[in-house]
């Protein structure tokens, strides 16, 4: 997995968040206070030669499904996760990679 514990401060106060790092070097970053993320943002692609993509729109959805496969022991698949909406366009090139592709998408 991506996920760490991310540090940091502004101004004199310190923070602690749940960091997932994406594939520029960047985090989204997600605390009980405060959903955000740092530069530079961009997707985040895990992948391991599957024919099959399932596409997240954000790392609390892949890392949800991620424990369900664990669980259940569903078949392995390459992922994409947005990290937002706007990257969609830029990823298509990416989707035409592969045989089948299953869209996990919030309804917002």
């Amino acid at each position: 997995m991506k996920c760490r514990e991310i540090s940091f401060s502004i101004g004199l106060k310190k923070y602690y968040s749940i960091g997932f790092k994406n594939d520029l070097g960047g985090y989204e970053l997600r605390s009980k206070y405060f959903k955000f993320s740092s530069s530079p943002k961009a997707l985040t692609m895990i992948t391991s030669a599957h024919a099959t993509l399932n596409i997240f729109e954000g790392f609390f959805d892949f890392l949800s499904f991620a424990s369900l496969v664990e669980k259940y022991g569903f078949p392995l698949t390459d992922y994409l996760i947005l990290n937002s909406t706007a990257f969609m366009e830029k990823s298509i090139p990416l989707m035409e990679q592969y045989d089948y592709i299953n869209l996990f998408l919030n309804n917002d």
